[in-house]
């Protein structure tokens, strides 16, 4: 239920878009009133030399066993002098803290937490240029407790105590049916092509043509309905009785963890056993609808996942945990239900995530639909969200339902394990749905059938048979003129109310002699004959136009499969930005830079038929983008750009994190500059917050392209630090000057020495 909601994006400032919190793949807004940068050409410069003055003063504190004071009043690399960060500053209205040695020598630095999420994007975006690990930390919920934290130590964000990790999702267990290419074995018929290649292309040919035919097969099934919306109204269950709903709401109905003390009111179902008992008791109650619901992360229209399917029928609520070990795999055994016809599934607005997904993630299609927003459209009720109309029908515990909904609608529905909450919201999007559908067909009908047939129906009916009885006298005569009542009296005298509130015709009245037994019995029996009719079968209901468009609008929604959504990569937001950037002289970016973005997005492309699932589940462009603006020379140099990379490369043991890094490393020697030479290619240094306590003098440690780095953290969710090219730069000065200093001195020497001789002779 619902749609994917486009996540803001900032303004690039000529940095790179990387980092846990900095906006990797996330969509910038375009329009009005967010053209404009969220600083100041000025400002932006200030907070990088600020950035970049921390990154090199911390280094000298915790690797090189020097005093901040001794140096201050230096001039930095980048022109600044030293002595302006000893104190708070204030750049656009932000406190940025003192630099002083206590803060250096901690193992992350706290930025202000009034940036704007719109400034955090390219506070992140310069860390990255500086080369700094950053990333977010801090409670969404809490007003300015969100932050960004930085650190030159790889394990200094793990010290944060409120830090942001993202939940990761492992792509290699949740493929999407959609993409997977393990549908069909495909055996070994094609021996004379031999290669391992063309059997992988066959086995891939062989796998999208098995989508494209069920996927042929689903649409048909859901399209036969559209044809012959009549069908999806069932003789023997779609019956409707107007006396038993003239009355009936949801005010006596509730949601709590067991109805009624009942154990079995509801089953979370998280494993594949559990999977089969839920069909298997839903088949064997004979149940005759179904309500559903799904709750998916949606980061954006190329990158979604289901992460709940809530299921209601004959008094039970279902929760499905498809990302419970082994259940994913196990969801398509739910596709009995979803494909019987005569099984009414009751949804809303299932157009927007549920169809879709239901088809991407586990090739289940919706055959026989019935979507209460639909209903409420064409009810034309104000609220037309399903708390809104829960709330419509005397819901007793709506508010506790818009409460829940306001607080786990939008959340992230990967986070594990489920609260007691969040699976109760989940009960309520899927509980209603039956009743919802019995009362709002009441609504659709009631006007045509159940009112109109106490007056309107009624009172012409009495015309008509007035006005034949008036003509079949004449006809019985010969030409003589009829003197009887007329058709108006004829009318009011047949439109008299029985004692019950029945209606009856002339044609419908008896005489007592025609009734057969005693007195009483003929007096019942003529008040059961004039009592209105309030049960209506499917074959009326299918004369309802307003009806039978709810009906064909749900079977029209069903159709929305689907399609897998192509990103533009050379339109991409970030990739136009360097562009941009690199138009201005702001960033070093050509023809090498856009060559190897495309060489990546190939090997992101190739990696996905690997694995089974879409490229945006490997990675996103904008990260491919940052990884052409720096050029990481290593695994550790990548966690500079995104502390916490996808899943798929931050497992090193899978191999494409090499592969990615030596694609960029075989286009480092082509990538040049906007003035055209050729970049410096430079190891980097990695280094821990723990070993600063060791490491002295220069503090030159392990390269980390050499892989001998020591770590203790937990696997995955801790870079390898690298200390910025710049230290090396530093190291080279320094080397260069001392042997210029050897070399003057040695040439001074040498003078003196010719001189002494000289004075001898």
């Amino acid at each position: 239920m619902g749609r994917w909601r486009r996540r803001g994006g900032g303004f690039a400032p000529g940095g790179n878009n990387g980092g846990g919190e900095s906006g990797n793949g996330r969509r910038r807004r375009r329009g009005k009133g967010n053209n404009h940068p969220p600083f100041a050409q000025h400002e932006l410069d200030r907070i990088r030399s600020y950035l970049h003055q921390y990154r090199v003063r911390a280094e000298r504190v915790c690797f090189q066993h020097q005093h901040v004071h001794d140096d201050l009043g230096a001039v930095g690399d980048d022109g600044s002098r030293e002595d302006m960060y000893v104190d708070t500053i204030v750049i656009s209205r932000h406190t940025f803290p003192a630099l002083a040695e206590d803060i250096l020598s901690a193992p992350y630095l706290d930025l202000p937490s009034t940036l704007s999420a719109r400034q955090r994007r390219v506070v992140h975006e310069l860390c990255v240029d500086v080369g700094l690990f950053h990333c977010g930390a801090g409670d969404r919920n809490v007003p300015n407790d969100r932050r960004i934290v930085v650190s030159i130590h790889y394990d200094g964000p793990q010290h944060v105590p409120n830090l942001n990790k993202p939940i990761g999702v492992p792509v290699m267990r949740w493929l999407p049916w959609y993409y997977r290419n393990d549908h069909v074995n495909v055996r070994s018929d094609t021996r004379s092509s031999g290669t391992d290649q063309d059997k992988s292309k066959c086995l891939a040919d062989a796998n999208k043509q098995f989508v494209l035919n069920s996927t042929l097969k689903g649409r048909q099934a859901i399209e036969a309905l559209i044809d012959q919306p009549g069908r999806c109204l069932r003789d023997a269950h779609d019956a409707i009785n107007f006396s038993e709903l003239e009355g009936m709401d949801l005010s006596q109905d509730d949601v709590l963890p067991n109805i009624d003390g009942k154990q079995d009111a509801w089953m979370l179902v998280d494993t594949p056993e559990k999977i089969a008992v839920c069909v298997r008791e839903i088949t064997d109650s004979q149940a005759t609808e179904i309500g559903f619901d799904l709750e998916c992360y949606n980061r954006s229209r190329y990158v979604q996942a289901t992460c709940l399917i809530q299921l209601h029928a004959n008094d039970k609520d279902y929760v499905v945990d498809t990302l419970a070990p082994g259940v994913w795999d196990a969801v398509p055994l739910l596709e009995p239900l979803f494909s019987d016809p005569n099984l009414v599934k009751i949804g809303h607005s299932v157009t927007g995530t549920d169809v879709p997904s239901l088809h991407r993630d586990f090739g289940l299609f919706l055959v026989n639909c019935f979507d209460t927003y639909e209903a409420a459209k064409v009810l034309n009720l104000q609220k037309k969200n399903l708390a809104g109309l829960c709330e419509h029908y005397g819901l007793r515990a709506s508010e506790e339902y818009s409460t829940l909904k306001k607080e786990y609608q939008s959340c992230d529905w990967r986070r594990r394990p489920l609260t007691e909450p969040m699976i109760r919201y989940g009960r309520y999007d899927a509980h209603f749905l039956g009743k919802l559908r019995k009362l709002m067909i009441r609504d659709l009908t009631r006007g045509e059938l159940w009112d109109k047939s106490t007056s309107e129906v009624e009172e012409e009916a009495n015309i008509v048979a007035a006005a034949l009885a008036a003509t079949l006298r004449l006809a019985d005569g010969s030409d003589a003129a009829y003197n009887g009542p007329s058709v108006e009296e004829l009318s009011r005298q047949s439109s008299t109310l029985t004692d019950d509130g029945g209606y009856f015709t002339p044609g419908e009245e008896e005489s007592d002699e025609s009734i057969e037994g005693t007195g009483d019995e003929q007096s019942s029996r003529k008040a059961k004959k004039r009592k209105r009719r309030s049960v209506f079968s499917a074959n009326e209901l299918r004369l309802h136009l307003g009806h039978m468009r709810v009906i064909s609008s749900s079977q029209e929604a069903c159709l929305k499969l689907w399609k897998a959504p192509r990103e533009q990569v050379f339109k991409n937001d970030a990739f136009v930005d360097a562009l941009k950037q690199a138009a201005h002289g702001t960033l070093n970016w050509n023809d090498d830079h856009t060559e190897l973005y495309q060489n990546l997005v190939q090997w992101r492309n190739r990696v996905a038929d690997v694995e089974g699932t879409y490229p945006e589940a490997i990675c996103s462009l904008d990260l491919l983008v940052s990884i052409c603006k720096r050029m990481p020379s290593c695994h550790w140099s990548l966690r500079q750009i995104d502390y916490f990379l996808p899943a798929i490369l931050a497992d090193e043991s899978l191999g494409y994190s090499g592969e990615l890094l030596s694609i960029v490393g075989s286009s480092g020697s082509y990538c040049t500059s906007s003035g055209g030479e050729k970049e410096e290619s430079t190891r980097l240094v990695v280094r821990s917050y723990e070993e600063r306590i060791s490491v002295g003098g220069d503090g030159i440690g392990s390269e980390c392209a050499t892989g001998n780095i020591s770590s203790t953290s937990e696997e995955n969710d801790e870079p390898q630090s690298t200390s910025h090219p710049s230290s090396s730069h530093r190291s080279l000065k320094r080397a260069a000057a001392l042997i210029l200093a050897s070399a003057a001195l040695g040439t001074v020497a040498i003078i003196a020495m010719r001189t002494m001789k000289m004075s001898k002779r």
